[in-house]
């Protein structure tokens, strides 16, 4: 007995991907150019040095070149205080691990909770702009080179001299015969 398409097959998938509910279809493929960015915004007055660096480091990255700054500005701004404040914290936290408890016990410092939210603010802002491996990925993008414009692919079908073949290109055919 042979099965149909209206038969069931165990562990066989009975719909086609794109009718499931929920199914996302891939995202196309977005490929990032370096040097297509629009200068770097300036860091913000009041950051931290290391707040400072992640922000410019972040707009000397390929992947700057798919923010617009006008919309994703905001974000990209808490996303720099967060990573001030977490420094902060990290300090603050590192000198002084546990505290007295209201009773006298030794518990942990209250700021490692704070630590935790920022961190997973920070990661949240990390994944959403793309700035690890995995996070590109996700969002379907990919960096590469500068796409050649329609005069180099002309420049280079053409060879050496403009409209001549180059004679290493040509095959006499006559005498492979």
């Amino acid at each position: 007995m042979h099965a149909t398409s209206g038969d069931i097959v165990a562990g066989k998938r009975q719909k086609a991907p794109s009718r499931l509910v929920g199914h996302r279809q891939a995202a196309p493929l977005t490929v990032v150019t370096p040097g297509l960015a629009p200068a770097p915004p300036a860091p913000p007055k009041g950051l931290t040095k290391t707040a400072r660096l992640a922000w410019e480091s972040f707009f000397a990255s390929p992947i700057a070149a798919a923010v617009d700054i006008r919309t994703d500005g905001p974000a990209l701004l808490r996303w720099a205080k967060a990573l001030g404040r977490h420094e902060r914290v990290a300090r603050d936290f590192a000198k002084q691990p546990t505290v007295a408890g209201s009773t006298g016990q030794t518990v942990l410092n209250p700021l490692h909770g704070e630590l935790v939210r920022l961190t997973r603010e920070i990661e949240r802002a990390e994944e959403h702009f793309g700035m690890t491996p995995l996070a590109r990925m996700r969002l379907g993008v990919a960096i590469g080179e500068a796409r050649a414009t329609l005069a180099d692919l002309q420049a280079s079908l053409a060879g050496p001299a403009a409209g001549a073949p180059d004679d290493a290109a040509v095959i006499d055919l006559d005498e492979l015969a």
